[in-house]
């Protein structure tokens, strides 16, 4: 019950650190034989937040969360990797794609 909080939280997620996602996509990305420069990662939420500093482009979508935006611009090294998207969910990150792509001229 208490042990919870109110409101109750809907998901809980547990992985070890070297298991994020920015170890993930890192790992994926030197196994395709790709740079991080020719790589895209978009969120929503917290448990995105260790993209922001993997030196891969990262594209906030509409629907992301509040703390995810707050993180993101406490971290002014790297706001040339990231692009907040006027549109949410998967039309959200592709325009972010459409944003990345025009920016490195392709």
């Amino acid at each position: 019950g208490e042990a919870w909080g109110d409101p109750k939280p809907q998901l809980i997620v547990a992985i070890p650190a070297i298991a994020g996602k920015a170890n993930a996509a890192h790992h994926v990305r030197s196994k395709l034989g790709f740079t991080s420069a020719d790589c895209i990662s978009a969120g929503d939420s917290l448990n995105d937040a260790p993209m922001l500093e993997s030196g891969i482009f990262f594209v906030f979508v509409a629907n992301a969360a509040d703390e995810l935006v707050r993180k993101a611009a406490a971290l002014p090294r790297q706001q040339h990797l990231h692009f907040r998207a006027a549109s949410a969910h998967a039309e959200g990150c592709l325009e972010g794609i459409r944003h990345f792509r025009a920016q490195s001229g392709q």
